[in-house]
């Protein structure tokens, strides 16, 4: 084995490893970043429950490290959900995006109690898609791991 064929099998496979890890920590992203709405979710639930905080204000006291991280805070206190959603900061899967942007658009604009079903329809689609999410990623995980590293190898076994 000659040092350019070897060096060529070491690249080849240091790229599968990374596409591998690529996969795996933008789905584990897309959990933290959902897991992260939902707590937005219960933290506007919380202030139109207890303290009746109009919309405008709600969002000024929510912290979450995820959100931060990646920007989406930061438009959602300048503009509202809606606009924070549509940039894609975050790495939310559509279902996610779309329930959010719904609930955006009834936020503020009933009493209390349907204020209050809303975040809880909106909590449970957004739970019920985290909890695919999270099946996704067990039972893909395998695929995620091995199918960058078996394609690496087809790729070298072509150049013997």
């Amino acid at each position: 084995m000659t040092f350019p064929f070897a060096a060529g099998v070491s690249l080849v496979l240091v790229s599968s490893l990374a596409v591998s890890y690529s996969f795996i920590s933008d789905k584990r992203k897309t959990i933290r970043h959902t897991e992260a709405i939902l707590e937005l979710i219960s933290h506007v639930r919380s202030n139109i429950d207890f303290f009746l905080t109009p919309v405008e204000g709600i969002f000024e006291g929510f912290k979450n490290d995820a959100l931060e991280s990646c920007g989406f805070s930061d438009v959602l206190r300048r503009s509202g959900i809606e606009k924070a959603v549509g940039i894609h900061a975050a790495s939310l899967s559509k279902v996610t995006e779309d329930a959010l942007v719904n609930f955006s658009r009834s936020l503020g604009r009933s009493y209390k109690e349907e204020q209050i079903r809303l975040c809880d329809f909106c909590s449970e689609k957004v739970s019920a898609e985290l909890e695919r999410e999270r099946e996704e990623l067990k039972r893909n995980l395998g695929t995620y791991r091995f199918a960058p590293l078996i394609f690496a190898f087809f790729i070298i076994l072509c150049f013997i």
